[in-house]
This record gives C-alpha cells, sequence and structure tokens, in this order.
C-alpha cells in the first residue's frame, strides 16, 4: 500500500509521450442564441443535504416522509470503516433515495416558483448533491431563497493546465525496483483522468494483442470490472482492458456564442492523452530529434477510464476553449461511482474559497472520503458564484 501511494502520489507530474493529437474536426461559431435562452446561462444548484460520500448519519429533516426527521446508517467510509465508497450497497441506496426524494420535491417547488419546469443538464450525487440547470438572474435570486437549496453558482469555465516529466519525480527508479518498492508499475490501479478525453487510436493506450509493435506495449491487462465502462459500448469508441472506460460530459451551453462540442469521448485538444499518457501510457520506443528513446507513463500497467469535460470550441480562436464546472462535477460524481483508485486532474481556475458549496476543491474532499487519491494540479479552486 505504502508503494501504491507514493506511485500515485506522482501521477500528475508531466508528459514524455509525443504524437498523441487526435486530428481535430472544426467546429464553427455558433449562429445566435435560442430564442428565449439569451438571458440564461448555466448555473450549478448546490442542495442542502449532504451528498452520498459525505453522509455521516446525521439527522436530517424530511416533511416528504410525513415525519420531523430521519436518520439514516452513515455511508461515508470514515465512518463505515470500508476502504471505498459502495454506491450499490443497501444503505447507500437507501440515502440515494432519500436524495432522489428531496431533488424531487425542491424541483416540483422550483416549478411552481418560477413557473416553468427545470430543464436538468446533469444531476449529481455522489460527490456534491445538487443539479446544473439553464437560469436567468431573477431564478437565481428565486431558488438561492428557496427551502432546501443551499447555494446557485455560475458554471465557471475552468481551464486546462500544464506537466512536467516523470523522471523529474524518480518514477523509473519505481518501475525497476530501485526505489525500495515491488516494481508493478501500477498493476491493479485504475485511473480516472478528468480532461480533454482521450486518442484511444494511439498505442500508449493498447492492451496485448491489439498488433501493437514490438516495444510499444506489451503488458497483458486485465480489466478489473470485466466489463466496459461509459461509451464504450458505441461501435465508434475503441476500449480495451487497459482503456476500460470513456465518458463525455461536455453539454453546449446555449448562452455563449461557440459550440461546446461533444465528441463521444474523443481527445480533439490532445491535453487529455497527453496527461493520461504521463499517467498510464504503455512503454514505448519513439524517435525524437533523430535518437531513440524508451519512454512510459508513470503507472505503465494501470487501467484508465477517460472523462471528457473539456471543449476545444473554435479552433481558430484558442481564448474560447475550456472545461465546464458542470462536468468537472458530473465526472467527479461518476468516478466515485466507478470506484476508481486515482483521480488525476490537471485543469484549474483563478482564487477562491474552497469552503465554497460545491467547490471542486470540496468535491475532491467528498472523492477522498470515497476512498480516492486525488492527484490535481495547483491553483484550482473550483466554481465560485
Amino acid at each position: 500500500m505504502e508503494y501504491q501511494m507514493r506511485l500515485i502520489a506522482g501521477i500528475l507530474s508531466g508528459v514524455l509521450l509525443a504524437g498523441l493529437l487526435a486530428p481535430a474536426p472544426v467546429f464553427a461559431k455558433s449562429v445566435a442564441a435560442p430564442a428565449g435562452q439569451a438571458d440564461k446561462q448555466r448555473y450549478i444548484v448546490v442542495l442542502e443535504d449532504p451528498p452520498l460520500a459525505a453522509y455521516d448519519g446525521r439527522v436530517l429533516k424530511t416533511p416528504e416522509r410525513d415525519t420531523d426527521s430521519i436518520r439514516l446508517p452513515a455511508t461515508a467510509n470514515f465512518f463505515t470503516g470500508a476502504d471505498k465508497l459502495d454506491v450499490n450497497s443497501p444503505r447507500s441506496r437507501e440515502y440515494l433515495q432519500f436524495l432522489d426524494e428531496r431533488f424531487d420535491s425542491v424541483r416540483g417547488a422550483a416549478t411552481l416558483e418560477l413557473g416553468r419546469q427545470l430543464t436538468t443538464v446533469h444531476r449529481y450525487r455522489n460527490a456534491v448533491n445538487g443539479f446544473a440547470t439553464e437560469l436567468d438572474a431573477a431564478e437565481v435570486r428565486a431558488l438561492r431563497n428557496m427551502p432546501g437549496v443551499k447555494d446557485v453558482m455560475l458554471d465557471e469555465i475552468q481551464h486546462l493546465e500544464t506537466d512536467s516529466g516523470p523522471n523529474w519525480i524518480g518514477a523509473d527508479e519505481i518501475h525497476t525496483g530501485n526505489a525500495g518498492f515491488t516494481p508493478t508499475s501500477g498493476e491493479g490501479i485504475v485511473v480516472g483522468i478528468i480532461d480533454s478525453g482521450v486518442n484511444w487510436d494511439h498505442p500508449s493506450f493498447f492492451d496485448l494483442g491489439e498488433g501493437v509493435p514490438p516495444g510499444q506495449g506489451d503488458w497483458d491487462h486485465v480489466n478489473p470490472y470485466g466489463t466496459e465502462l461509459g461509451l464504450c459500448s458505441d461501435v465508434t469508441v475503441k476500449c480495451n482492458d487497459k482503456l476500460v472506460g470513456v465518458y463525455d460530459y461536455v453539454v453546449d451551453d446555449t448562452s455563449t456564442t461557440e459550440i461546446e462540442e461533444n465528441t463521444n469521448g474523443l481527445d480533439n485538444t490532445g491535453h487529455g492523452s497527453h496527461v493520461a499518457s504521463t499517467v498510464a501510457g504503455n512503454p514505448r520506443t519513439v524517435t525524437a530529434s533523430g535518437a531513440l528513446l524508451n519512454i512510459a507513463g508513470v503507472a505503465p500497467n494501470a487501467n484508465i477510464v477517460s472523462y471528457r469535460v473539456c471543449y476545444l470550441g473554435d479552433p481558430d480562436d484558442p481564448d474560447d476553449d475550456g472545461c465546464q464546472s458542470s462536468a468537472i462535477l458530473q465526472a467527479i460524481d461518476q468516478a466515485i461511482a466507478d470506484q476508481v483508485d486515482v483521480i488525476n486532474y490537471s485543469i484549474g481556475s483563478g482564487p477562491g474559497n474552497p469552503w465554497h458549496a460545491g467547490s471542486t476543491a470540496l468535491t475532491y474532499l467528498n472523492a477522498r472520503a470515497a476512498g480516492i487519491f486525488v492527484a490535481t494540479s495547483a491553483g484550482n479552486a473550483g466554481p465560485n458564484a
């Protein structure tokens, strides 16, 4: 276990693999926001009850159940003693049902208050309790004053950050066993990459038997889930026993002039593949400046689940790409459900209060309570109102 913590603590460090860019499709600017949407923006509504990963058995008021209060069994790992939060356990299912009842109650009250039914863009239950939706300024004020609502925050756009080399952290010494740990190279670890997606056609993410040339990845990976996750069932998405899951949570925001494209998880910026290969790219032999180099990710035998939350927008405008906070929260929520061992996050925003309800930082604290190690770049504060 000590070896695993030493290994995963360095996962964020940089990239040695090149050539990971998938061909980037051209996306045009949106012509105009649809009628009735021009004055609306996407917001994250945080509800009062704690999410599944943070519920500690506290008494909760529940008028929906015709009683003054209810106390359910604690679900958080530091109260149950479990290594990982199991979202499918009986106590988890009971609490999730409770959260769904409360959500339906708040949404019903909001329909009466606002005079329209809210469309849910994302729904969160595990890492944060809430949802993302489109609101105008008056609706934001009304929701903030409604019972059951803790806060309403603008869906902040965050940005991809840089990285550095595995050799700087001594990953090569861990691979060889010279660091004093058994050189498993991450075998048995599932890493969730929350980023701009993954180029599944690259040999850095191949499994043995996929026609990989010698030196381009020869480890026979095992899928710990026994089945592929997310969009892997789509015939256009290529998963295997190494890349065991692909998700895409980018949803176009009609209040913006650019199109935030959904690509079924394919990386069209190169950043997500860059980071994923740093974390768990296969050992490969490449040519750089005429020299042959042996390169590998920090944990080349680990499995990867990719969560796409960042978009390219207009490729001719470098200032309109970004990562939706609402999509990031959905990815963290799903990573808890998938019971990954590590989350790698190389995305950040400006300064803000990390204890703000629904912030990325607080959400990651809940992921830690669920038994997940989080490797995050510096300077990320999460969404603020």
